[in-house]
């Protein structure tokens, strides 16, 4: 059922009947609902993992009421926003969650779990990435400077005319 449809009953207090609600779902499930919560909300800024809080909060709620209930949001994150916002004007929200809601907190939890674990890895792989990124500026600015001063160096002044290489080369093999 579509939350727009929803929306047309007057007599909400069969509403569990109404949108057919499960009050459990599988581990499988609550994994899936906390996929769907973090991939809408998760952002990436040079290594850096963080998270948009109320997109999180926002696609949880959407996630957590589709796996537990018959009840369909809009297609695009903005009719889902306005679906959300009727659903809590006409004091609908609290009265679904409710219907599920030892379901709703361990959901949560396992968001909160999985975001944890993503973020946990954010410190070390955010270190490499700062330690990457300082190696190639500092490389950069190495290679800059030794081609500058290269171009700089004229050989003919350093190196005599009448070297004899082979000499040369016979004393650098003694200090092998």
């Amino acid at each position: 059922m579509k939350v727009s449809e929803l929306l047309k009953f007057t007599d909400i207090t069969n509403i569990a009947e109404i949108i057919k609600v499960k009050k459990h779902i599988s581990t499988p499930e609550k994994l899936l609902v906390a996929k769907e919560a973090m991939d809408a909300s998760v952002e990436f800024d040079r290594g850096y993992i963080s998270f948009d809080s109320h997109k999180k909060y926002l696609a949880f709620i959407f996630a957590v009421i589709e796996a537990h209930a018959n009840l369909e949001f809009a297609d695009t994150w903005d009719e889902r926003v306005a679906e959300y916002d009727v659903l809590c004007e006409k004091e609908l929200l609290g009265h679904i969650i409710a219907e599920f809601q030892h379901s709703y907190e361990t959901c949560m939890s396992v968001l909160q779990m999985k975001c944890d674990d993503l973020l946990a890895l954010n410190s070390v792989e955010a270190s490499m990435a700062k330690v990457a990124t300082s190696i190639s500026e500092n490389i950069d600015v190495l290679v800059g400077t030794l081609s500058d001063k290269l171009s700089e160096i004229n050989l003919k002044k350093i190196i005599p005319e009448d070297l004899d290489f082979n000499k040369l080369q016979r004393l650098l093999n003694k200090f092998k």
